[in-house]
């Protein structure tokens, strides 16, 4: 414990050895020359803390503090790359006795200052008792640019959840997105890609190079494929790391994907649509009927929009969208297939069919679904007046 102290008549200017001498034989010097006043000084310890945090970070700081006599109040500051020394908080002062301590403790948060990488911050904890007296403990940090995050931004499947063997899957991965911290992160260097089966030893698929000196926001999709090895009731999950040029290293895991057995696919209808001047006949997919002129737009997956020289145009009403295949994939059509055709497909997906012909085949994702079904174009009738378009509808719906 500190004690306030006098030294009213000790001299510093003993220039002499003789005189030092007799400083040190007159034995009830310090008795004669002290004068105690009764009050003690606190005590205040900072815990540890890292040596490095980013601009926007959050730092737990624990004080831990005592004193014999009243304590007033605990104050927190800090300086700026040596600069002037800033008061943040001031806290009066609460009991808050620790037994694993023993002695009372206080934990601040402090949030790091939007200051260039490189500057350093020194915080400062002061204890200030009633009779005035003080104590201070301070602890030191670099600011650094903020740790890299990654996040799976959306899944691109044609199966919500599920799959089969082999199966090609699409994650939309973004790097840095996050508004804790403004300004660069520490640059990326790679996206490392990992997967695992029901358990099994994690095994690495990949490790995706980046440009140098990546360091902003930015998106990235990584096309996967289901291992080949996986069988019906195991699930996969795919984990991604962001790795930083500086060692930091920021993950995320996928939701588990259920692998499930393939489901060969039937005709499962005859449909037709037609148009003429007075009436225009669509189709509902989901529900394997016909949608009269006057019935609701939103259930017409297929209509005939056009009919110019000859040829006709089928389209949608709603969102339902073709893609293009051909006969073999129709004649072996399965579910999973067909979805995995119109998912690497998609940015060739169409709402509106130009020119029809007989024999053409189309995968269709059914309007607000992860529905899918193959039609092929069976038969056409076309007149200066009307048409007419017959197909078979295979599919699970």
């Amino acid at each position: 414990m500190k004690k306030l102290i006098d030294l009213r008549y000790l001299s510093i200017a003993c220039l002499a050895a003789s005189t030092l001498v007799s400083c040190y034989e007159e034995d009830t010097f310090l008795e004669d020359n002290i004068t105690e006043t009764g009050r003690s000084f606190p005590n205040i310890y900072m815990n540890e803390i890292g040596d490095s945090y980013s601009r926007g970070q959050s730092v737990q700081v624990e004080l831990e503090f005592f004193s014999d006599e009243t304590i007033d109040e605990l104050r927190f500051y800090q300086e700026v790359d040596g600069g002037e020394r800033q008061l943040l908080t001031t806290n009066p002062y609460q009991p808050a006795f620790s037994m694993i301590k023993s002695q009372d403790t206080l934990v601040i948060n402090y949030l790091v200052p939007d200051v260039d990488p490189g500057t350093e911050i020194l915080l400062v904890a002061e204890i200030v008792n009633e009779n005035e007296l003080t104590d201070e403990s301070s602890r030191s940090f670099d600011v650094v640019n903020p740790v890299p995050n990654l996040t799976v931004a959306n899944t691109l499947s044609a199966f919500d959840g599920t799959a089969i063997p082999g199966e090609a899957l699409l994650y939309g991965l973004v790097v840095n997105d996050t508004d804790v911290a403004p300004g660069d992160y520490q640059p990326v260097d790679r996206i490392s890609v990992f997967s695992q089966i029901s358990g099994q030893s994690e095994v690495q698929l990949d490790d995706i190079e980046l440009p140098a000196n990546t360091t902003t926001t930015f998106s990235l999709l990584v096309p996967l494929s289901i291992d080949e090895a996986a069988i019906s009731g195991e699930t996969v999950t795919y984990r991604f790391e962001a790795v930083s040029s500086v060692g930091e290293v920021a993950n995320v895991s996928s939701d588990p994907i259920d692998i499930v057995d393939d489901t060969p696919l039937a005709e499962v209808a005859n449909g037709s649509v037609f148009i003429d001047d007075a009436d225009t006949l669509g189709y509902d997919l989901l529900n394997l009927a016909n949608v009269p002129t006057g019935g609701d737009d939103a259930m017409k997956d297929l209509v005939i929009n056009a009919l110019v020289s000859g040829s006709v145009s089928m389209s949608s009403m709603n969102d339902t969208e073709f893609v293009k295949s051909d006969m073999d994939a129709f004649d072996n059509s399965t579910l999973h297939a067909i979805g995995e055709e119109f998912l690497l497909n998609r940015e060739n997906a169409l709402q509106t069919i130009a020119d029809l012909k007989v024999d053409e085949v189309y995968i269709v994702k059914v309007r607000g679904t992860s529905d899918y079904v193959i039609i092929k174009i069976a038969s056409s009738t076309i007149s200066s007046e009307s048409a007419t378009i017959e197909f078979i509808v295979k599919g699970g719906v």
